[in-house]
């Protein structure tokens, strides 16, 4: 992940809508995390604390 405070995710496999639901865990300490837009291609999340500089990791999964 790159240092910032939001990152797109994309998906292996578009969705035939956005109509599914983003769970997620970053590997860093963050305070506030949300699923900012959903497309058929990707996602966006916000954490409100940045990644260090060796970066960070996200776990999620897509459910429908």
């Amino acid at each position: 992940i790159v240092r910032g405070t939001s990152t797109v995710v994309q998906l292996n496999e578009s969705q035939t809508d956005t109509s599914y639901g983003i769970h997620f865990q970053t590997s860093w300490a963050s305070t506030s995390t949300a699923v900012l837009s959903k497309a058929t291609g990707n996602f966006k999340i916000e954490h409100s604390t940045p990644t260090s500089t060796a970066g960070g990791t996200i776990d999620w999964i897509l459910v429908r």
